[in-house]
């Protein structure tokens, strides 16, 4: 058996270092539909992203949160979902934040901030290490300038 890197795919593993956030934001946390929380990451996704099919995201999503394995909030304006956020794996010690959007109409508003911040202090109180994992040159600065530090480098392989 042999593995490939495949460097294309390759990015930062970055961790969270820092005491709990003071939020001063007002805003209230909703909890999104997997259906709303998919069509928002859809709208959102980056280049090189290609987003699942809804059913195959549905039913990972569904299940992982039934085992609390993962969380899902969100952020609606007039009812709307305007930003999203969860994390993509969680273990009794660490979790692994992800799917970070905003609707590009409510872009530079901090709601993706207010919802990075709420779940880092979520996590901090249950005393679980907090990482992410990027691509090459995604969002480092955002997640830099909330407290997040490059402590090394992944990379898919192939069989």
């Amino acid at each position: 058996l042999e593995l490939y890197p495949q460097n294309d795919n390759t990015g930062a593993i970055l961790k969270f270092f820092g005491d709990p956030y003071e939020i001063e934001e007002d805003y209230q946390i909703c909890i999104p539909t997997i259906k709303e929380a998919y069509e928002l990451l859809v709208l959102c996704k980056e280049e090189g992203f290609e987003a699942p099919d809804y059913e195959s995201f549905n039913l990972d999503v569904s299940h992982k949160l039934r085992h609390n394995a993962i969380r899902l909030v969100g952020l609606r304006e007039n009812g709307i979902l305007k930003s999203v956020a969860m994390t993509v794996a969680e273990t009794e010690n660490d979790a692994v934040l992800g799917a970070v959007a905003s609707h590009p109409d409510c872009r530079q508003k901090g709601y993706g901030s207010f919802l990075v911040k709420s779940l880092t202090n979520k996590l901090l109180e249950e005393n679980k290490s907090i990482y992410l994992h990027r691509a090459i040159d995604k969002n480092i600065s955002f997640y830099s300038n909330l407290g997040y530090k490059v402590q090394g480098k992944w990379c898919e392989y192939y069989f």
